[in-house]
């Protein structure tokens, strides 16, 4: 029997989750911890609470070493956000969150000067406003002897592993988030770090994943004294795909949450100008792959619809509600800036129906079927374009994460892309952070045999296509908002 702990911290929560291979060769997963995880203002900037956030996560690896010693511990976190040490080893203060309005706008910035082209070919990454490169171009803009200041770089789960450690590294995929890497090389790119006025030595040469960097090392928790920690998929998304119990390369993934990241599994960066032109990402993933993929504006913005039009039902009932609304009434990309962090969602959902002529919603039912209709309708125009990168025809597509759960999303996305869906584990992430400890630590062979493993423990549902003239009339008006 093998045994791991899965340390799975979102950009609203996190967890610790308790992963079994037993000797018949079934994955069973328990939760053993949640507590929050949410930014507050803090010396006038949006910050993470992260020293709260280790406590926790040591709280929770405490209460699960009670159950069993472990046979490894590794951490995920969301992307793009960083942990900035003195030369001491210090925090220097609490990491900004990405939602914080510091970078509006510096990356149209940047890009002026540096090459909106150079930079997207030479990161072969999506260039967003919260990328790593633009929150340090903001810190060094407002203060250009900040660096003066700086020891070491970590990214949330690389803090976080050091927390645990004393050991500090940086991993791949988490990495790959930032827009500072030379994705030709797979190095940090000098030329963007001399942009921005970070010393090289603010960074360390990048740690792949599935690697044990250091053993548990903090005092009074019976049960996890020298317990290997390894560095898997360290951003969720790389964990959430490695879990994808996929066969062939006819296929396609969608882990949604917060964000939804739809793309491909490549066995190499795809940065061209056509990839430059789509705004396509190239991020790191395990096992020496990358994932070619678009991020999303995902269940935010139905969080913040359940929030002004429907606090007082459950998301059930919403999605009832959302079936027998009339459909293809209002669509709207969810990718645009109105409804990356409004005050009101429905006033932003409604102030785009204004603009583009369409009707406004008329009811919470009105509301969510519109953003499921948008959402679907983007995944659609996501894989098509991912497909005229890599050349392949996508047939079947892996629905990971929280969404899984959701019926009508699945049958919609089968719908609008003609695709069969395939749904779940909707426990992606700690799944797949469990399978590359396996495989770090010699409990299982590769990628290919934990995706094997995935497949015989967790059953996908199965969405097939019932493409009709409504949802490709819908995808024309689509293609006219985006």
């Amino acid at each position: 029997m093998f045994q791991c702990l899965a340390v799975d911290i979102g950009a609203g929560s996190g967890r610790i989750m308790r992963c079994v291979i037993d000797d018949n060769k079934k994955i069973t997963l328990d939760e053993i911890a949640r507590f929050g995880n949410e930014s507050r203002e803090k010396n006038g900037f949006l910050r993470w609470n992260i020293n709260q956030l280790v406590s926790d996560i040591k709280a929770g690896l405490a209460k699960a070493a009670a159950l069993g010693k472990p046979d490894a511990i590794a951490v995920d976190t969301w992307g793009v956000d960083y942990v900035m040490l003195d030369k001491n080893d210090q925090l220097i203060d609490d990491p900004v969150c990405y939602r914080d309005l510091r970078t509006n706008g510096l990356s149209d910035e940047f890009t002026a000067k540096f090459g909106r082209e150079k930079l997207q070919l030479l990161t072969g990454t999506q260039i967003m406003d919260i990328n790593t490169l633009f929150q340090l171009y903001s810190e060094f803009k407002a203060n250009p002897d900040y660096a003066k200041k700086c020891g070491t770089l970590l990214f949330t789960p690389d803090y976080i592993t050091y927390c645990l450690t004393g050991k500090k590294a940086n991993e791949f995929t988490i990495a790959s988030t930032s827009q500072m890497l030379d994705c030709a090389k797979e190095d940090w790119s000098d030329e963007l770090l001399k942009e921005i006025g970070l010393p090289r030595e603010c960074v360390m040469p990048l740690t792949r994943p599935g690697t044990v960097v250091g053993t548990a090392d903090f005092s009074g928790v019976p049960g996890l004294e020298g317990v290997p920690v390894v560095m898997v998929g360290s951003h969720d998304t790389a964990s959430a795909v490695a879990s994808s119990p996929a066969v062939g390369n006819e296929w396609a993934y969608v882990s949604s949450g917060t964000w939804c990241l739809v793309g491909i599994e490549s066995k190499k960066a795809l940065a061209s100008k056509e990839s430059a032109a789509l705004n396509f990402t190239n991020e790191g993933g395990v096992a020496g792959t990358w994932r070619v993929l678009k991020n999303l504006t995902g269940f935010w913005i139905l969080r913040g619809i359940k929030a002004a039009v429907a606090s007082d039902i459950s998301y059930d009932e919403l999605m009832a509600e959302a079936r027998k609304a009339k459909p293809f009434q209002s669509l709207f990309n969810p990718n645009d800036a109105a409804f990356f962090n409004p005050e009101s969602m429905k006033d932003a959902i409604d102030e785009y129906m204004k603009k583009t002529g369409q009707p406004i919603p008329e009811s919470a039912g009105a509301y969510t079927r519109a953003f499921l209709e948008s959402l679907v309708l983007l995944f659609r125009k996501t894989i098509q374009e991912a497909d005229s990168l890599s050349g392949k025809k996508t047939k079947t597509i892996h629905l990971l994460g929280g969404g899984a759960q959701n019926p009508t999303l699945c049958q919609f996305a089968a719908d609008a892309t003609g695709c069969e869906v395939l749904a779940g584990p909707v426990e992606a992430t700690a799944i797949g952070n469990s399978m590359l400890q396996a495989v770090a630590v010699g409990k299982l062979g590769s990628l290919e045999e934990a995706r094997a493993l995935v497949r015989e423990s967790f059953q996908p549902a199965q969405f097939l296509p019932n493409t009709t003239d409504e949802w490709n009339k819908a995808y024309e008006k689509f293609l006219t908002l985006c």
